[in-house]
């Protein structure tokens, strides 16, 4: 049970993501990171999203994993 919360609460980060709602991705991927701190993808992810909210590509974080 608490995988598919993490999994949908990802899934949101990453829909986010596709609608540019940076700062709500970043929300939803912290939140997943403090359910499970080794989420590798959720790491990634919020790396990507850091270089975004600091100015960097937009196009790193819409790839997928």
């Amino acid at each position: 049970e608490a995988k598919k919360i993490l999994a949908t609460e990802y899934n949101i980060g990453v829909g986010c993501v596709k609608s540019r709602d940076f700062s709500g991705a970043m929300m939803w991927m912290q939140k997943v990171l403090k359910a499970d701190p080794d989420n590798a993808h959720a790491k990634k992810k919020v790396g990507q999203l850091r270089k975004i909210l600091e100015g960097g590509s937009r196009a790193e974080a819409g790839g997928k994993d």
